[in-house]
């Protein structure tokens, strides 16, 4: 797990919190951030943001079993440390 900030060029925070994975529009492909993973900066392309929060109750549908926050977004920048992750949208 580690730590999601995605802010608005408004100031308005749009997610704070842990998660086990995000996956972002990048300007060349969606791509996916998960724990490990080594540390990046990049441009972020109109489309949705999908931060995997965590594991539910298990379910018969393996689709229901974690539970996800989306943010829509135009265009920004975000940037992983390798501990937390950091990005501003519009």
């Amino acid at each position: 797990m580690f730590n999601v900030h995605i802010v608005h060029i408004s100031d308005e925070v749009l997610h704070e919190g842990e998660a086990e994975r995000v996956v972002l529009p990048g300007v060349m492909g969606d791509f996916e951030i998960a724990d490990l993973h080594a540390p990046i900066v990049s441009l972020l392309a109109k489309g949705k943001i999908s931060v995997k929060l965590s594991k539910l109750v298990l379910s018969e549908d393996p689709s229901e079993e974690y539970e996800y926050k989306r943010v829509s977004i135009e265009q920004g920048l975000m940037r992983f440390d390798g501990k937390e992750l950091f990005a501003v949208v519009e």
